[in-house]
Formats: structure tokens, C-alpha cells, sequence
């Protein structure tokens, strides 16, 4: 008992000192660090408005799990899987456009910020679209409509959502004050996930009785755009009370061929290890979407949706907590591979105990927490 109290004191103790820290540094950084805490606290704070039109995107996509495109719309699954890989080609092809507009950002705001401003209205406005298509319309119409809106809808969010992560990266040249910006603000923005996952259901649950009110259309009309206006409005916080430190000098051209860039691209091994492992990410994200399942189709109560959401959400604050201290005394390769043993132990008791909900739940927060820790 005695040692505990000790070891509780010095872990009190840190905390603490870390805080005072912090707040120290709060108008001026010392030492090596380049930015304050209080513009620490705005990009992490603008984050929250970012991860709240993320948390409609997560409920408005081109799968089969989505229930305004599948149950709502009546799009079949094949239909959907064709809008999907249009989608994906489209994407594909409008990349390098994408890059054009990254190294030629207008004025002197930098190569990040200015995309907070210009793509978050684009954004809320065809999240909200996609949602008010007539359901009285045919479903060929509806499909053309769905697919074409997610087009011009997945362009503006993947780049206002890219360039809001890309800030992180600009906002110093000492990667150890980046770590401690990128720990501190997903402990802070991943509060938005955990939000809208128990406000969802409630608010579900006034369109329907035994969680029907994920199939009603006006659920989604309602979510969409109050949503996705005030989290644009939160993320501007990111864009006025944030600098980026690392701009690349606008007499700098760039004089590598294309066909020189590509051959480099298929040559560089670390590039193909890195895409592959986000592709895997994917993959191993969907593992989260069973919870919702179990909810909805399931239990298909809207109540324990809500509240295990915000018990979900609390393996998300532990993981991104946990993170730099478990890189710090492992490294980071071990704890990628530790994170990833934990979350494939952790499906496979979602997958094998999908009846018992108590060792399912387990798996569930097991997940999330894992992923949690691989988002440091």
C-alpha cells in the first residue's frame, strides 16, 4: 500500500508539472519549441470542428452499411459497389490536380491553412446534399445523384480533412514538439467522435421506435447539415489562430519531370510499405463499424448505442494517452506491432463471441483502443 501511494504521488507529480508546464508556455514557447499552448490548444480545438464533419462522413459512404444509401435510397449492394469503385477511379485520377493546387496555394497563409477556409463550406454543402434527394425519385435517378454529389463531396472532404492533419506537420520543424501537438490535440478532437456517437442515437431515436430512426431520411437531414455547418465554424479556429512555420520559399520551383517523379514512386520501397499499411488501416477501421451493427440490427436499441458509445469513446482517450508514453519505453516499431497484435485479438473475440455481449463489448473497446494508440 505504501509503495502505491508513492507510485501514485510521482505519477501525480508528473502530471502536474507537466501542466504547469504547459501553461507556462502559454503566450511564448521556451526552449527548442517554436508554438505556444494556446495555439496548441487552437488547432487541437479546430480539430474537434473537423472530426464532426468526419463523423457524417462516417454515416454518409458509398457501402453497404450506410442506411440512407441502402435502406433508405433502396440502392442495391452492386449498384453501390460500382459508385464505389467510380469514385475510387475518379479519385485517382484528380490526385495530381490535387497536388497542382497544394504547390501553388494562393497568398502568403501557407500550404494548409487556406483549405480550412475555402473546402469547409463545399464540404458541409454536399454532405447536406446527398441527404435531401428526393426518396420519391426513381432509384436510377437517386444512384446517379448519390454517386455524382459523393464525387465533388469526397474531393472537398479528403483534402479539407488532409491539409487539417498536413498543419500539424507545418506548425514547427521540431518533430518532437509535433509529437507532443499530435498527442495532445487527438486526446482533445477525438472528444468530437465521442459526442456525436452518443448524441446520434438519441437524436435517432426521436424519428423511430426500436431504433428505426437510422432508416428515416429526415434523421440524416437533420444531422448533416447542423453537424457539418458548426464544425466547419469550429475548424476556422485551426485557420485564424494557428501559423505554419515551414513554407516553402515561393521562388522555389519544382524541375522533376513527371515521368522522373513516377519511376522514383514504383522504386521507393518505404513509400509502397506505407500506402499498403493505410490500405490495411481501412480494412482494419471497418472492424469498428460491427459495434454499430450490433446496436442497430441487433439489439436495435438506440439507448445502449448511446451510451456504449461513450464508453467506447474512453478507450480512444486511453489509447492516444498511452501512446507516446508506450513509444517512449518500447519504441515505436514495438508498439506499432504491439497495437496490432491487441487489435487482431480483439476482432477475433468480436467475431467469435458476437452473441455475448459482454465479451463482444470487450473486444469492441479493445479496438478502439488499440487504434487509438497507432493514430500517435
Amino acid at each position: 500500500m505504501y509503495l502505491t501511494k508513492i507510485f501514485a504521488g510521482k505519477i501525480m507529480g508528473k502530471i502536474i508539472s507537466a501542466v504547469k508546464g504547459f501553461f507556462k508556455q502559454w503566450n511564448k514557447p521556451e526552449g527548442d519549441n517554436y508554438v505556444a499552448s494556446k495555439e496548441i490548444i487552437a488547432y487541437s480545438v479546430g480539430g474537434m470542428g473537423v472530426f464532426f464533419i468526419a463523423a457524417i462522413a462516417n454515416n454518409i459512404t458509398l457501402s453497404s452499411a450506410c442506411l440512407l444509401i441502402g435502406a433508405v435510397y433502396k440502392i442495391s449492394p452492386t449498384v453501390i459497389i460500382t459508385l464505389a469503385n467510380v469514385n475510387t477511379i475518379v479519385t485517382l485520377l484528380v490526385q495530381p490536380l490535387k497536388s497542382w493546387l497544394i504547390d501553388n496555394t494562393p497568398g502568403k497563409q501557407g500550404k494548409a491553412r487556406p483549405w480550412l477556409l475555402w473546402l469547409g463550406g463545399p464540404t458541409a454543402l454536399f454532405m447536406s446534399l446527398i441527404a435531401y434527394i428526393p426518396n420519391t425519385w426513381s432509384v436510377d435517378v437517386k444512384a446517379v445523384l448519390v454517386g455524382v454529389i459523393f464525387i465533388f463531396m469526397n474531393f472537398c472532404y479528403q483534402f479539407y480533412y488532409g491539409m487539417y492533419i498536413q498543419l500539424s506537420q507545418l506548425m514547427t520543424p521540431n518533430t518532437n514538439e509535433r509529437a507532443k501537438i499530435i498527442s495532445l490535440s487527438s486526446i482533445i478532437y477525438s472528444m468530437a467522435p465521442t459526442i456525436t456517437g452518443v448524441i446520434f442515437p438519441l437524436i435517432a431515436a426521436q424519428f423511430g421506435e426500436n431504433g428505426t430512426g437510422w432508416y428515416s431520411q429526415n434523421f440524416y437531414r437533420v444531422i448533416a447539415p447542423v453537424m457539418t455547418i458548426f464544425g466547419y465554424g469550429l475548424s476556422l479556429i485551426a485557420y485564424f489562430f494557428t501559423k505554419e512555420r515551414i513554407v516553402v520559399a515561393k521562388r522555389y520551383e519544382q524541375k522533376v519531370k513527371f515521368a522522373d517523379g513516377f519511376s522514383k514512386i514504383l522504386k521507393n520501397k518505404y513509400l509502397w510499405i506505407a500506402n499498403i499499411g493505410v490500405m490495411l488501416a481501412v480494412v482494419r477501421g471497418s472492424i469498428t463499424t460491427v459495434m454499430g451493427w450490433e446496436y442497430v440490427y441487433v439489439l436495435q436499441n438506440d439507448n445502449i448505442y448511446s451510451v456504449m458509445s461513450l464508453i467506447m469513446g474512453t478507450a480512444s482517450l486511453f489509447g492516444m494517452a498511452l501512446g507516446p508514453i508506450m513509444m517512449k519505453k518500447i519504441g515505436k516499431k514495438n508498439t506499432v506491432i504491439l497495437a496490432n497484435a491487441i487489435f487482431a485479438g480483439a476482432s477475433m473475440i468480436t467475431l467469435l463471441f458476437v452473441n455475448n455481449f459482454a465479451l463482444f463489448s470487450v473486444g469492441i473497446y479493445l479496438c478502439y483502443f488499440s487504434a487509438a494508440v497507432q493514430i500517435i
